[in-house]
């Protein structure tokens, strides 16, 4: 939604009113805005791509089934295709060399072979269902002390591949087990000395193992990391790279289709605390099924899958426990009739849902269990709102269930029956009877996939739950029902998924009840879980989530730059557009970024689609980096755009104008930490006049919108989020205060920078040690041409950027951590910096480790830091904002 953000922040700072208290969970807004929507499918160019692939494919076709070539050759073919994406196409003709290689091999001849052989024999046998022992693995283990040999540790290459396959393990598979453990810890002790390709292969398997990762996004990887090792074959990097484009335009018309279908929806609904999460979902479903004839299951999966947040957000972030009892009641009933029970903001989606699934089943193709599927989906969703109704339940009577009835409703809550069921809606004929009654039977591997998912959400998404209130999650629930420590509850529940993973492993091994395309749903929803819980909630958050951002740039073509510097340009761009070339003044730097979080739970992204029509990529390379460039006294031969004219000019008045702070404290002897001590109180709640002042900035400030007392205050806050003159009129612009401070020695400072590092880039940040870093050495993009961390540095002719560069990053140990928090990440910065004395000194800036407690004092600090900057001597509006908050 556009508004969600803007939405809540009135919802929660409003003054006393009537209404009831609602659990609202403030999830940030769409990175996305309207973007596919505006896509053309150009079918002539669709269809020339599919004419393009016959020719290679027919070729790929005939190496697969040539009996000249080895074993060892097709088996690694196989591996490839497979990688690529591209099994779907040659399935039958897979099917059938491996079997004729399977039923003829003789385990005694890897007695001969290496490590990488072996394992890669090994992942294609398991990936096509073929049960080949892990004994192969035997001749790696010493006999007599039953460790792995020291010596497979100088075949990286090897390990890699002995890592992937102990993916595939299944219980009692105790050598894979090992190996898992041992091949992860040798490449984790490596990794940083390893370079090129193979350096960023090994970094995303220990990151993203490939059998646990999107489809999609392990394919368009596979084709970056290893293109040099399928060069060998022709045929094979032709129609992979012709595939890819194939199915881009095809994903982006299915994506335009499901984008326009929420917009309309949206506007009828009118939701505002929903996540605004489609091409997100669309993203997800996209792991289910790659193959184009898969279309329609898609769109009506993404569709339902839509659906799902709207209930699960009404059930967990809106509604009060009474809307709750009632609109389950409704949902079981399943009647128009029941519609006039309902509060009235529930009404239209409440008739919109029963419509929907009306329309889904005409849209469906008719065959022999079609309206079984159609029935039976919608009576998972009926039990998914007894599901969420129950939970809501536990948390109103703040009651934590036995991990026994938490699991019972959970595996219902994990949305993986229901997800998996309208999946086969759109599959067509391959749903049998025989399918649909083995899914109506609950098999273990469905069991498996739905743990994944109960489980691994609930232990990346606990703190969050507990910053918004009391929750039951399966960790709470392990914990009383065991009576163990929160530590040891974690790494219970871990075990639980691991073994869950084992399950799935054995359910796609030969002989299966099923075909593999009626399993493939299934499994795919447990990796997705993966991609998206791995570190974090990466579908609240998904700009926290590497994985799901590159495969968002497949459909954007964004290949050059990390999909944070991405964003966070575009921001920026955006502002100097919206500012600049309107002739404003610019405030001190640090104003418009600071109040940007003053609008707290800000809708931030919408900012990245404001005037912008040309693909992001192209926008920043065209206007951000030019710009960038000119900011550092480069060469201005070129004309200037208006754009640039007016940001260079503002740029100027600013420089005019610029008054210099007056500090409490002069900065510290260059050979001491230069630290300031200063700090906002904690404990000092704002005046009457700050309340105003504040609420005037946020909810009553300048809009293009005339007369405002018109206006609903919905859109007057909708508007103000990227509109407010008063306070959003600055974009960051250091010049040079930092290493030219009066009375501070330049060289004497860079001569202590080297000896302060301890050979280490130490970095404080708000969000828990266990989440990677986005940004430096951590990051993928670091390594990429073009990286902004490199340009940057290189721009500023930075004389310490190679011991920036070469510096390892450790990231410091803080009680007050967040895993989920990303929305006042900016208050935990300027906190931070206020309070920050150096590793050598005790760090507490006085945050509390009680999630409430803390979120309590991150509101009252987002309210100090922006009246203090709003006061600040170097915002040459503060009188006017005074003068207009004292008259309102």
């Amino acid at each position: 939604m556009a508004t969600t953000e803007a939405n809540n922040i009135l919802q929660a700072n409003a003054p006393n009113t009537n209404d009831p208290v609602r659990p609202l969970a403030n999830f940030p807004p769409s990175l996305w805005g309207d973007r596919f929507l505006s896509f053309t499918l150009d079918n002539s160019q669709l269809e020339a791509y599919a004419k393009t692939m016959e020719q290679p494919k027919e070729e790929v076709r005939r190496s697969i089934l040539n009996p000249a070539i080895d074993t060892d050759k097709k088996l690694s073919l196989i591996y490839s295709v497979y990688r690529l994406g591209l099994a779907y196409v040659f399935s039958k003709d897979i099917e059938g060399e491996l079997d004729k290689i399977f039923n003829q091999l003789n385990l005694q001849s890897y007695q001969e072979a290496d490590l990488y052989t072996i394992s890669i024999h090994f992942q294609v046998f398991r990936i096509f269902g073929f049960r080949l022992s892990c004994d192969v693995f035997n001749k790696f283990k010493d006999c007599n002390s039953g460790e792995f040999n020291e010596d497979i540790t100088t075949d990286v290459k090897g390990m890699l591949s002995f890592y992937e396959s102990a993916q595939l393990r299944i219980r009692g598979e105790s050598i894979l087990d090992d190996a898992f453990a041992f091949t992860e810890t040798k490449l984790k002790t490596i990794k940083e000395t390893l370079k090129g390709s193979l350096a960023l292969q090994v970094k995303h398997a220990l990151e993203m193992p490939i059998h646990r990762g999107h489809p999609m996004a392990e394919a368009r990887l596979y084709l970056f990391h290893f293109e040099e090792e399928i060069s060998g074959y022709d045929s094979l990097l032709t129609l992979a790279k012709t595939h890819f484009s194939y199915l881009q335009l095809l994903q982006k018309e299915e994506l335009k289709i499901v984008s326009m279908w929420w917009k309309d929806l949206d506007s009828k609904v009118k939701l505002s605390y929903v996540r605004d999460r489609v091409p997100e979902l669309y993203l997800w479903i996209l792991a289910l099924f790659l193959e184009p004839y898969y279309s329609q299951a898609r769109i009506i999966t993404t569709k339902i899958i839509q659906l799902v947040v709207m209930l699960d957000d009404t059930y967990d972030a809106y509604a009060t426990i009474e809307e709750i009892r009632l609109l389950t009641h409704a949902i079981n009933k399943w009647d128009i009739s029941a519609m006039s029970q309902l509060p009235e903001y529930m009404k239209p989606f409440y008739e919109m849902l029963l419509n929907e699934f009306a329309e889904f089943n005409k849209q469906l193709p008719q065959h022999e269990t079609s309206n079984l599927i159609f029935e039976a989906s919608k009576k998972a969703f009926q039990e998914l709102a007894r599901g969420y109704h129950q939970e809501a339940e536990w948390r109103h009577s703040e009651e934590v269930p036995s991990f026994e009835d938490y699991m019972r409703v959970g595996l219902i809550t994990s949305t993986h029956d229901l997800l998996s069921l309208s999946a086969f809606m759109g599959m067509g004929k391959i749903v049998t009877q025989e399918a649909f009654t083995w899914h109506q039977s609950h098999p273990k591997i469905l069991t498996a996939s739905e743990s994944i998912s109960r489980l691994h959400d609930d232990v990346m998404t606990v703190e969050f739950e507990r910053e918004r209130g009391p929750s039951a999650t399966c960790i709470e629930a392990y914990m009383k029902t065991n009576g163990v420590s929160e530590n040891i509850a974690c790494k219970a529940v871990k075990t639980i998924v691991e073994n869950a993973w084992k399950d799935i492993n054995e359910g796609c091994l030969k002989p299966r009840e099923v075909p593999m395309d009626v399993l493939a749903p299934i499994v795919n929803l447990a990796r997705m879980i993966d991609v998206a819980y791995k570190y974090n909630d990466g579908f609240t958050f998904p700009e926290k989530t590497q994985t799901v951002m590159a495969c968002y740039e497949s459909l954007l073509e964004k290949n050059r730059c990390g999909h944070n510097e991405v964003f966070k340009t575009t921001m920026f761009t955006t502002q100097l557009m919206e500012f600049s070339a309107g002739g404003e003044h610019l405030e001190e730097e640090t104003v418009g970024d600071t109040i940007q979080c003053a609008s707290g739970r800000r809708n931030i992204w919408r900012l990245v689609d404001l005037n912008i029509n040309d693909p992001i990529q192209n926008f920043i390379q065209e206007h951000g980096m030019e710009m960038g460039e000119k900011m550092v006294g480069q060469d201005q031969e070129k004309e200037l755009t208006v754009v640039e004219a007016n940001w260079l000019e503002v740029i100027a008045k600013f420089e005019a104008k610029k008054v210099k702070p007056i500090r409490e404290k002069g900065i510290a002897n260059v050979n001491k930490y230069p630290y300031l001590i200063r700090g906002v109180d904690l404990s000092k709640e704002l005046t009457k006049n700050e309340e105003n002042i504040f609420n005037f900035v946020l909810y009553s400030g300048y809009t293009r919108m005339g007369d405002n007392s018109k206006n609903k205050i919905k859109a007057i806050v909708t508007e103000a989020t990227y509109e407010r003159k008063a306070v959003y009129l600055s974009i960051n612009h250091l010049p040079g205060w930092v290493l030219n401070q009066e009375g501070v020695n330049h060289q004497e400072r860079l001569d202590k920078f080297t000896p302060n590092m301890d050979g280490l880039i130490k970095v404080v940040d708000n969000f828990h040690e266990s989440i990677p870093l986005v940004g430096l050495r951590d990051n993928t993009d670091y390594y990429l041409k073009g990286s902004p961390y490199k340009v940057y540095l290189k721009q500023i002719q930075h004389p310490k950027t190679d011991d920036i560069h070469a510096a390892p990053v450790l990231k410091l140990h803080i009680p007050w951590a967040t895993k989920t928090n990303v929305v006042d990440c900016s208050v935990f910065v300027m906190r931070h910096v206020e309070k920050f004395m150096g590793v050598r000194e005790q760090f507490n800036c006085g945050f509390s480790t009680n999630g409430k407690k803390k979120k309590s004092q991150l509101n009252l600090l987002t309210k100090r830091f922006a009246l203090h900057l709003l006061r600040s001597e170097v915002n040459v509006l503060r009188d006017t904002i005074l003068t207009d908050a004292r008259k309102k």
